[in-house]
């Protein structure tokens, strides 16, 4: 009779502790899963770049058809354009005349402008 007993709670045992074990590692692959599929790199590899044309674009929709800049004017540093915007000012007075507003700041891949201070 002890010897029934005895077995019965190792059998029971084991079980409970094999249902624990496979429930860890579940949860285990889960979070490994979805720190994957969020990582920072995972997400680079996936994502193309804006091309100069598109970052033109930004700009254009920001200040209008008056910018100035062309594709040899964007230089690409890092995961950012650097960009000196011109702004064509167009008085009868004066003529056409070029007024720069500064090095602006574009996210290649998420096309934030960065304004400059």
């Amino acid at each position: 009779m002890k010897n029934k007993k005895i077995i019965s709670l190792v059998v029971i045992a084991t079980f409970l502790l094999g249902f624990t074990a496979i429930v860890n590692s579940k949860q285990k692959e889960e979070s490994k899963v979805e720190s994957n599929i969020y990582s920072e790199s995972n997400y680079k590899d996936k994502v193309n770049p804006l091309s100069k044309e598109y970052a033109i674009k930004i700009l254009e929709a920001e200040y209008g058809d008056y910018i100035s800049v062309s594709k040899e004017d964007i230089k690409k540093v890092g995961e950012e354009y650097i960009v000196d915007v011109v702004l064509k000012d167009e008085s009868e007075d004066v003529g056409e005349h070029d007024h720069s507003i500064g090095v602006h700041k574009i996210n290649i891949y998420t096309g934030e402008l960065m304004l400059p201070n």
